[in-house]
């Protein structure tokens, strides 16, 4: 594991940070050979301006969503910082991948347009939205945080100066300097499902299918509310019976299954 910041370019950020800009940047040929090698296999014009318009709108999507719904965090900028940067530099504040989910069907409407119609434009970037949440999950793998449960027989430990190691330490459950309690590898669990799921839909887009991106967020929302039965990370927001995570599933299966029901009524 590696929970310290590391040097690129002569600046420090977060592993975290820098699995999520190695993914964005891994995510633009995914999407570039989606549009290659599926559908009219044509590529629209300046895609990569295109796309880093519908990247930054997901990531100020995902960035929001970690202001309205995460714990210690606030809808309203602290004192001393300008609403224009907390709103929109998307390195002001931790992220809620969610938040990318629902925000990047609006970015993606710019690579529309050149004979692409817009469906075929959301729909591909279906593998590139599960290829670049999933590096964000093998950043929260390294640095320790999202973790799971502690258990002796399928669990993971994370050096001192991660996130786990800093909650077992401060409750008490683990010595200074020692290693955090065995947890469950959550993160590397979502970043397994979420590769796969870009392959999936990957394949579905190579056959002809339409609809991917819903099917694939569709999928994504049965493993969060499932994977969310064994995480443990006390930053995640709780209402009720259920996270703030699975409310938002529910509410996507839910559309889901009336957009089902209308498409077997047509």
């Amino acid at each position: 594991m590696y929970p310290s910041p590391i040097t690129i370019f002569g600046g420090s950020v977060s592993v975290w940070n820098a699995a999520l800009l190695l993914g964005v940047i891994a995510g633009y040929f995914v999407l570039y050979a989606t549009f290659r090698t599926t559908g009219t296999r044509q590529v629209p014009r300046l895609l990569l301006g295109r796309y880093v318009v519908a990247a930054y709108v997901a990531v100020l999507g995902a960035q929001l969503f970690a202001y309205l719904f995460d714990l210690n965090t606030s809808a309203l900028p602290p004192r001393g910082v300008s609403w224009l940067a907390y709103y929109l530099s998307p390195v002001a504040g931790p992220k809620t991948l969610y938040g990318a989910v629902v925000f990047l069907p609006i970015g993606a409407l710019a690579s529309a347009g050149d004979g692409v119609s817009v469906r075929r434009a959301v729909d591909a970037y279906a593998p590139t939205l599960m290829a670049v949440m999933g590096a964000a999950r093998v950043g929260c793998f390294l640095q320790g945080c999202c973790y799971g449960i502690c258990t002796s027989t399928f669990g993971l430990t994370y050096a001192p100066g991660s996130v786990v190691y800093f909650h077992h330490l401060h409750d008490g459950t683990i010595a200074e300097g020692a290693r955090s309690l065995a947890v469950v590898p959550t993160q590397a669990l979502a970043a397994v499902t979420l590769f796969a799921l870009a392959g999936w839909s990957y394949r579905r887009l190579r056959r002809g299918a339409h609809g991917v991106l819903v099917d694939s967020v569709a999928s994504y929302s049965v493993f969060r509310l499932l994977i969310e039965l064994v995480r443990a990370d006390p930053d995640r927001n709780v209402y009720g019976w259920l996270s703030t995570s699975q409310w938002i599933a529910v509410a996507i299966l839910g559309v889901y299954g009336a957009v089902l029901m209308r498409r077997r009524a047509a």
